[in-house]
Order: structure tokens, then C-alpha cells, then sequence
């Protein structure tokens, strides 16, 4: 009773760390990011055309929206027409949506974008176009990049940062363990088998709970990291609190089963806590 108790008293403290407003419409948004390369100094607008005649609140002949009137003045009917008398050879739709696109200026549609689309561009000064063959978002915010003077149809490429992930989780780890032996010190954990046995164990826990919330985020978003987070901290704090009981009084004697259960939790609860407050100084690392 006392550990379920423990447990349960953990995921209520582990909880209101991660609590948030709760706001409507708050639930998680797929986006798909184009960034343009050797585009020059044309005027060039872009949109995302659909294999759906419908994705969200985007349909095929619905009005412009008004912030599109809003952004672009009193080109954007002509704009919005000339995409309109496009005809796509696999009959994919335009959904009255277009961005302005530059080498500073994405294409980001962050709300609804089409599951299957092409890429299609026009060039007001030329009234040309170019299209790209058929894509799909790969992750749930799916960004790509462009070659616009390439021969041919533009290609997409995939610009998802894995390296820079794989560091970030690498330094995360680092941090986590450095913060858990800090901790360990605090109680008292002086020796090093016990060192030894914490680093290990951390080592597992925190490179297999980071890999499993870079791949929920990279699969479902950062709704479901904030979702995922506390609950998979509570499974963390329980693995470690049970390897811990089992290793740690064979090389000191006996230590209690509470101070241990308190060590796995504060440890884990501060690294929690660092990494919350790190992320605000070094977002590129969280």
C-alpha cells in the first residue's frame, strides 16, 4: 500500500508541473514548412495543392480568407485566379490558400495541410509556373526544402534536423545524469559502486525516455510530448526506485527502502525541473 500510495502521490506532484491553459481549439496541428532556395528576387507566391477536394476548413472554391487580403492588398484576387485556372495533370485541388515565398519567406501551412500535395509556384512577372511531383508529410511537422532554379519539377527534400536531435538528446542525458549523481550526494550516496550503479542505470532510462518523446513529438507533436512527459517520468521514477532497491544495499548494507524511493523521485523531479528552465535559455537543445 505504501509504495502504490508513493505512486500515486508522484504522478499528482509530476502532473502539476506540466499543467497548461486549457484554451479551445488547443488540440494538436499537423504543419508542413517549404523553405526556397535560389529563388532570386522574383515576386513568387506558392500554395500547396490537394489530392482532397476538403482538409480542415480548406475547400476546394471556398472564399479567400481575409487575412490573405489582409497580408497581400488588392493582388490577391489576381493571384488567387491565376492558381485557379491551373490545371494539375493528376487533378489535384487548390484550396484558395497561397503564401508569399522567398528565401526569407516560407510556405507554412500549420493548420489542416493536405496528407497527399504537390508543391505548385507561380511567377506574377512571367506568369509561369512550377510543380513539384507528389509529397507527403513524413512526421507531424514535416519542413522541407527547395531548389527552385533546378531543371525539371521541383524537388522537396526532406530539412528535419536529425542531427541536431541526436545531440540534443545526447545533452540531455548528460545533463540528467550529472543532476541525478548531484542529488545522490545530497543523500548521502558517497560510494562509488553506488556512483557506478546510478550512472548506469541512467545511461538506460534517460537515452531510452528521450528517444521515446523525440519520436512521439516527431510522430504526434507537442501536445503529445506534454501528455506523454509526466506519465512516462512516473515509469522512469518506478524503474529506477526497483533496479535501485535491488542493487544498492549489496554494496553498503542496508539502506532504507523510503530514502531510496525519495532519491529516485527527487532526483528525477530535478531534472525535470532543470530541464524546464533550461529550455527557455537553450531551446535548441530541448
Amino acid at each position: 500500500m505504501r509504495a502504490k500510495f508513493s505512486i500515486f502521490i508522484s504522478i499528482l506532484i509530476v502532473l502539476s508541473l506540466f499543467s497548461v491553459k486549457v484554451r479551445a481549439d488547443i488540440g494538436p496541428k499537423s504543419s508542413v514548412v517549404i523553405s526556397f532556395e535560389n529563388i532570386g528576387t522574383r515576386e513568387c507566391y506558392g500554395t500547396l495543392l490537394s489530392e482532397s477536394k476538403t482538409t480542415g476548413p480548406y475547400t476546394e472554391g471556398n472564399e479567400i480568407p481575409g487575412w490573405m487580403y489582409e497580408k497581400y492588398g488588392s493582388k490577391t484576387e489576381s493571384i488567387v485566379n491565376a492558381f485557379k485556372k491551373y490545371q494539375d495533370e493528376d487533378g489535384f485541388y487548390f484550396l484558395s490558400t497561397f503564401w508569399k515565398c522567398s528565401e526569407e519567406e516560407f510556405l507554412d501551412w500549420n493548420y489542416y495541410p493536405p496528407e497527399r500535395f504537390k508543391l505548385l509556384l507561380y511567377f506574377p512577372e512571367t506568369e509561369s509556373f512550377k510543380v513539384s511531383r507528389i509529397y507527403q508529410g513524413y512526421a507531424f511537422d514535416s519542413s522541407f526544402s527547395t531548389d527552385v532554379e533546378a531543371a525539371g519539377k521541383l524537388v522537396l527534400k526532406n530539412n528535419y534536423d536529425y542531427k541536431g536531435q541526436a545531440l540534443g538528446i545526447l545533452f540531455r542525458t548528460v545533463l540528467t545524469i550529472i543532476i541525478e549523481l548531484a542529488v545522490a550526494l545530497l543523500f548521502g550516496f558517497f560510494n562509488k559502486k553506488l556512483i557506478g550503479c546510478i550512472v548506469k542505470v541512467n545511461i538506460a532510462t534517460q537515452l531510452g525516455l528521450n528517444l521515446l518523446l523525440n519520436f512521439i513529438v516527431y510522430m504526434a507533436g507537442g501536445m503529445a510530448f506534454v501528455l506523454a512527459l509526466p506519465l512516462l517520468e512516473v515509469v522512469v521514477i518506478a524503474v529506477e526506485n526497483r533496479i535501485y532497491k535491488a542493487k544498492f544495499n549489496k554494496p553498503t548494507g542496508e539502506i532504507s527502502g523510503i530514502k531510496i524511493f525519495l532519491y529516485a523521485f527527487t532526483a528525477n523531479i530535478a531534472s525535470v525541473a532543470a530541464g524546464i528552465m533550461l529550455e527557455k535559455v537553450f531551446p535548441v537543445w530541448f
